[in-house]
């Protein structure tokens, strides 16, 4: 199919690259994003149906959390650990993303963290 990549259509792999972007200053390839969806099937498919309509806060919290487990072992940190427990956990994540070859951004200034809902960055 024209406009899809490996089921997850194009628009919504580019809406994670943004949104990846911005909630911790990881510029991942289409390539790489498909490689970790291959491995969550249920989240392939709900995302495979969303045929670029935008990600829900679901779907975005689905989609740190199949990061984050791959790449370091744990969750995301969620909002009622506190500031202080993903600012332990973001260098951790962006050292394992490093070791993958996932290019890195520089994260001064930049909103990060869990979008709230509306998809906005939390300030750490």
């Amino acid at each position: 199919m024209k406009g899809v990549t490996k089921g997850v259509a194009d628009r919504t792999v580019n809406e994670i690259r943004r949104e990846l972007r911005r909630w911790a200053g990881v510029n991942m390839t289409p390539a790489q994003i498909n490689a970790y969806l291959n491995g969550s099937p249920a989240l392939k498919a709900r995302l495979s149906r969303q045929e670029g309509n935008g990600l829900d806060t679901r779907e975005r919290e689905d989609i740190l959390d199949l990061l984050s487990l791959k790449l370091t072992g744990e969750p995301w940190p969620i909002y009622g650990e506190g500031r202080a427990a993903f600012t332990r956990f973001l260098p951790k994540f962006r050292t394992a993303c490093e070791s993958q070859s996932i290019k890195l951004e520089p994260m001064e200034g930049r909103k990060r963290g869990r979008p709230k809902a509306g998809g906005k960055g939390v300030l750490v």
